[in-house]
């Protein structure tokens, strides 16, 4: 098959995910449930420091798979800076999964916005990460999706869509 029709299929799964991300920032699903133990994610963050969810076992995670190019993701960004600095030294430990095109872009809005926790390129040779992902929480429906983890490491919420810092504050605090 030629380029033209890869690039026309990879348009047009961005697009999909675009539009569902901005219609699911109105109507946002959360589900609680039976998802399991998050795998183990390994990779390297924007700012160069390795992660490894195995050695973050005790803390509680918000693990949020988002995109520069999404505006409900952008919005949920100063939220995740507030609560990492609020509740870090009470055992939160967020980690973001960028599912940008480029990773340039990625690393200079992780900078340009000041986040002060890990964010982790997928696309660039990360695809068995995200795969075993899927393989707990299903198909990535839209972004931002953002999963709560125990300190046990097993997923309790998988949230798809904006929600505000109210929101993922009163998740955590149950945990922490």
């Amino acid at each position: 098959m030629s380029k033209k029709y890869y690039l026309a299929i990879a348009l047009v799964l961005v697009v999909g995910l675009a539009l569902v991300s901005w219609f699911s920032m109105e109507e946002p699903l959360q589900a609680a449930g039976n998802y399991g133990s998050l795998p183990r994610l390994v990779g390297k963050s924007y700012d160069g420091q390795k992660v490894d969810t195995q050695a973050l076992r005790g803390k509680v995670l918000i693990v949020d798979l988002w995109a520069t190019w999404c505006p409900p993701c952008r919005k949920e960004i100063p939220h995740f800076i507030a609560l990492q600095k609020a509740y870090g030294p009470k055992g939160l430990q967020i980690i973001g999964l960028s599912m940008d095109n480029e990773e340039a872009q990625h690393t200079q809005f992780a900078k340009s916005q000041g986040l002060n926790y890990p964010s982790i390129f997928l696309p660039n040779g990360h695809q068995k990460l995200l795969d075993d992902l899927m393989k707990v929480i299903g198909p990535v429906e839209g972004i931002p999706t953002t999963l709560i983890v125990d300190r046990q490491g097993k997923i309790v919420t998988k949230h798809v869509g904006y929600a505000d810092q109210a929101f993922f504050e009163a998740q955590i605090k149950k945990l922490l």
